[in-house]
């Protein structure tokens, strides 16, 4: 991760590929996840490493999730999330999300809120903002507490909605720190 963070791509692909031939799970997510969106700064090469072979990178990221790996889950769930793909395909990057999501990987958790609420489920939304609240996400916070007060998703109550409201502004959330404003001056 060093090596990557330096730019460094080949040392950083050096340093993974033995332990991903060897089946090492973190080793194949992190290669995979190189292969699909190269590890360098988004500003050069339009986005992407030289090091970017995607059919390499779902490969090892295959590998990664059969062995249970929860970052593994969240990133080919993510890619195949995408509209790109067919509706069967989206559908199991959706449940690759919610894998990952249910073992606490905490950016799942709030794809798997997104993705539900953009379809209109507004029950598994909230379930998954909370999920990602609770583990300190601010953004949702915010939406829990608005969720809350709205009973969009869960039943109406503002006790839980006005804790998780100031939760979400303690970490300078200013869209809550607007809402919250408004609930005191009403």
């Amino acid at each position: 991760k060093a090596a990557c963070a330096a730019e460094n791509h080949a040392e950083a692909i050096r340093i993974w590929q033995p332990w991903a031939e060897r089946g090492q799970p973190r080793a194949q997510s992190n290669l995979g996840y190189v292969y699909l969106q190269g590890c360098t700064d988004a500003l050069k090469n339009n986005g992407y490493g030289s090091e970017r072979d995607i059919p390499k990178g779902l490969a090892l990221l295959e590998q990664a999730v059969a062995q249970n790996v929860p970052q593994a889950q969240y990133l080919l769930g993510e890619w195949l999330y995408s509209p790109t793909y067919s509706e069967s395909e989206r559908q199991r990057g959706l449940k690759l999300l919610e894998q990952a999501a249910g073992q606490g990987h905490l950016l799942a958790q709030t794809s798997v809120a997104h993705a539900y609420a953009m379809a209109g489920n507004d029950e598994k939304s909230f379930y998954w903002n909370e999920k990602a609240a609770q583990q300190g996400d601010a953004e949702a916070q915010g939406k829990t507490a608005n969720m809350l007060s709205a009973g969009e998703g869960t039943p109406r109550d503002c006790e839980r909605a006005w804790y998780w409201a100031e939760q979400a502004v303690a970490q300078g959330r200013a869209e809550t720190m607007r809402m919250l404003a408004n609930w005191y001056a009403k």
